[in-house]
């Protein structure tokens, strides 16, 4: 969305995620309910260049997989917790 900072982007992105999550698709035997996990990017904080933009998006969307599903992430540059915690336990000992 034009002129959406990151802040509004999330607000975006978890009124549909929700929306979603609450939604019955009609079924044969019983509703069925899905989750949606999304990944944002912005313009032109994170990127400038279109494939930069979504190569982005899609590493935040990774980060909200990991972090359990049916969540939102904005990208962020900083290591998700999970790639810090796997770099301390792969230290060798005595450093």
């Amino acid at each position: 969305m034009p002129e959406t900072d990151a802040a509004g982007a999330k607000v975006l992105a978890e009124r549909l995620r929700k929306r979603i999550e609450a939604y019955e698709f009609p079924g044969q035997e019983k509703p069925l309910h899905v989750t949606i996990s999304i990944g944002v990017s912005i313009f032109p904080d994170d990127a400038t260049e279109k494939l930069m933009l979504i190569k982005k998006a899609d590493d935040a969307l990774y980060r909200a997989k990991e972090a359990g599903r049916n969540n939102t992430q904005i990208y962020s540059e900083a290591p998700a917790p999970q790639e810090t915690e796997k770099k301390i336990e792969q230290k060798p000992a005595g450093h």
